[in-house]
């Protein structure tokens, strides 16, 4: 469980050496690095932790759960070439019906915040209320936008939001 404290670091791939990371989740957790390679932050779906791993400005109360199984999913904006914005997804525990479920929600990261180690842009955003611990992100047919996509409890319908360089669109059921 990569959620334990584990970290990795893959920047030399002969070596992997593993370490001590910020994020302690029973089952989900996400990660985001750099095209090179280095940590940026990681999250465990309550709260984003920076490259140090000390808490991000601004990001509290993201929706998601230690315990949902796959709690978080880190999307780079689309079109972002200077790899400074990031979409934390994040989902909650499973409970059936919607009371008590945060649901799908969002935050956008800037990582030129904070000097270099990155705060939220924005509150934490419910996109879909009442949905299961599953999370996914593919990317669209046309090779630069992406499909978030969740699946709603109690019933048989997923549900799949648009990112893309415009910011996040409509929910499509």
């Amino acid at each position: 469980n990569f959620g334990g404290y584990n970290s990795l670091d893959f920047s030399d791939p002969d070596n992997i050496v593993t370490g001590i990371g910020p994020v302690y989740s029973e089952e989900g957790s996400a990660s985001m690095s750099d095209s090179g390679g280095n940590l940026l932050f990681s999250t465990d779906g309550t709260e984003v932790f920076d490259r140090n791993g000390e808490p991000m400005p601004g990001v509290i109360g993201l929706g998601g759960h230690w315990s949902s199984t796959q709690n978080s999913v880190i999307v780079p904006m689309p079109g972002d070439t200077e790899e400074r914005y990031y979409y934390v997804f994040t989902v909650s525990a499973a409970v059936f019906g919607t009371e008590g479920n945060f649901g799908l929600t969002s935050v956008l990261i800037d990582m030129t915040l904070n000097q270099g180690l990155g705060g939220a842009t924005n509150e934490p955003e419910l996109l879909v209320a009442g949905v299961m611990e599953k999370i996914h992100a593919t990317m669209h047919i046309n090779g630069h936008d992406v499909w978030i996509l969740t699946h709603r409890t109690q019933t048989n319908e997923f549900t799949a939001v648009p990112v893309t360089c415009g910011g996040i669109g409509e929910p499509v059921t």
